[in-house]
């Protein structure tokens, strides 16, 4: 299961900083919420230049929190 491969992965690194920590809660959470989405049929589909688009955003924001 890719949720216990992670948690292995997760006791097998060296201490985290508070913020990296929170950032992959926070990744985790979403990727979760998303599976559930998928489960229970409520998952909204984008078109792939939407999932680009979204996808852009995203890292652009991720990249901000560490150069600022």
């Amino acid at each position: 299961c890719l949720k216990e491969e992670m948690e292995m992965e997760q006791r097998n690194k060296p201490e985290m900083d508070v913020e990296a920590m929170l950032l992959e809660q926070a990744l985790r959470e979403r990727v979760d919420a998303t599976l559930e989405r998928l489960r229970n049929g409520t998952a909204i589909y984008l078109s792939h230049s939407e999932a680009e688009k979204r996808m852009a955003l995203f890292k652009a924001k991720i990249r901000e929190r560490y150069r600022g």
